[in-house]
């Protein structure tokens, strides 16, 4: 659904109604911005399709340049004709109840007359913002934190995610219920506060001991052993020890 209405004079601060909408759909996702130029389908009457979207938009900005109030040949401004577009948009937008957020582009353009056709003379009454090429990259973002309140629930892809702080060396948490992952560790795997279960995981080399102080370490089907020195037995049933092949001890043929 189109959320955001770009209303804009084809020839009057065409280029800023241009990097604005750019900068809303970089942010925002082309399917949340209606921008006439690019969001109109083949084959639809634009005239249905421009009211349409313009009411049920929940915020439109006005992009208004020195010559939005352009008059005709005859003198008459272009604003004040009721065919005129870019009038009969804000109109169906502000019938509609929809927020309305003025853009004056450059630094010379004035706030708009107390005069303006009665559809919409409202527009005044709505706080504006500025946008000047020249500062584009301060005030896009501003614009778009405008549009943001108006219409919750907008995300910004611009924005990068926080990072999730990185675990302190040498700790592991206690009680684990899907056990510990390891990979290259160069010291010791200790559980010192509770019983683990799920199994250690090695996910590399691992060198050194893997200790159990003060609780049961269920290795999950396999046993990690670092330097054993002496007879060692994992399963179940009796150990014998046997002295392997080779091995004469004197003190046997005595």
């Amino acid at each position: 659904m189109h959320e955001i209405f770009v209303n804009y004079r084809t020839n009057d601060a065409h280029d800023a109604a241009f990097a604005i909408q750019a900068d809303l759909v970089r942010r925002f996702g082309r399917d949340k911005v209606f921008y006439a130029s690019s969001s109109l389908n083949h084959g639809e009457r634009f005239d249905q399709e421009l009211i349409r979207e313009a009411r049920k938009a929940r915020v439109l900005l006005a992009v208004i340049g020195p010559d939005w109030l352009k008059r005709d040949a005859q003198g008459h401004r272009l604003v004040d004709d009721e065919n005129d577009w870019v009038r009969r948009e804000i109109a169906a937008a502000l019938q509609a109840g929809t927020n309305v957020i003025p853009i004056l582009v450059g630094r010379t353009t004035d706030r708009l007359p107390a005069d303006l056709p009665p559809d919409i003379k409202d527009l005044v009454n709505f706080n504006y913002r500025r946008f000047d090429h020249r500062e584009a990259e301060a005030q896009l973002p501003q614009i778009a934190a405008a549009v943001q309140e108006v219409v919750a629930g907008l995300v910004d892809a611009t924005r990068s995610k926080p990072q999730p702080e990185p675990p302190t060396p040498g700790t592991t948490n206690t009680n684990q219920s899907g056990g510990i992952t390891t990979g290259n560790q160069s010291g010791r795997i200790a559980n010192t506060a509770g019983d683990t279960h799920g199994g250690i995981h090695m996910s590399g080399d691992t060198h050194g001991d893997v200790t159990n102080y003060g609780g049961a370490v269920n290795t999950g089907g396999g046993t990690f052993i670092g330097h054993s020195n002496g007879p060692v037995h994992t399963g179940s049933g009796s150990q014998f020890n046997t002295k392997p092949a080779g091995d004469d001890d004197p003190d046997d043929e005595k």
